[in-house]
């Protein structure tokens, strides 16, 4: 898990193509991304969206017509 953003001095790409993209929990490598974009899931979902469709499933929330707003998105 790369925290970012990182300090100044630091690369964030660079780091972000250091993490393997099978392990990739946030979805930030630059492969993941990529799939996300052209609408193919990655080896492993982004964990925070991952939760909350697990959440709205388990509690029975219908999602279909529904419109979900992101504040605060990041990449």
């Amino acid at each position: 898990l790369l925290q970012l953003p990182l300090p100044d001095h630091l690369d964030a790409l660079e780091f972000q193509l250091l993490t393997d993209p099978d392990k990739d929990v946030d979805g930030f490598h630059p492969t993941n991304l990529g799939l996300l974009t052209v609408g193919q899931l990655p080896a492993a979902l982004p964990c925070t969206p991952a939760g909350i469709m697990w959440m709205l499933d388990h509690h029975h929330v219908p999602l279909r017509g529904r419109k979900a707003v992101v504040v605060g998105r990041s990449t």
